[in-house]
C-alpha cells in the first residue's frame, strides 16, 4: 500500500511539472504568435513603402527620359 501511495505522489508530481511545463509553453506560444503578427503587419507596411518607391523611381526614370530627350 506504502507503494502505491508513493507512486500516486510520484505521479502527482510529475502531472504537476507537466502542467506548469504546458502553461510556460503556452505563454511563449501566445508572444511568438504576437510577435509573428508584428512581423506581418510590418512586411505589409515594407511591401507597401516597396510599392511606393517602385512607381516612384518609374516616374523619375521617365522624366529622366524625357529630358535627355529633348
Amino acid at each position: 500500500m506504502d507503494k502505491f501511495k508513493e507512486k500516486i505522489g510520484s505521479l502527482r508530481g510529475e502531472l504537476e511539472a507537466a502542467q506548469a511545463k504546458i502553461i510556460e509553453l503556452d505563454k511563449e506560444k501566445k508572444k511568438n504568435e504576437e510577435d509573428i503578427s508584428a512581423k506581418d503587419q510590418e512586411i505589409t507596411m515594407l511591401q507597401r513603402k516597396v510599392g511606393t518607391l517602385e512607381s516612384d523611381l518609374d516616374e523619375t526614370e521617365k522624366g529622366f527620359k524625357e529630358a535627355t530627350e529633348k
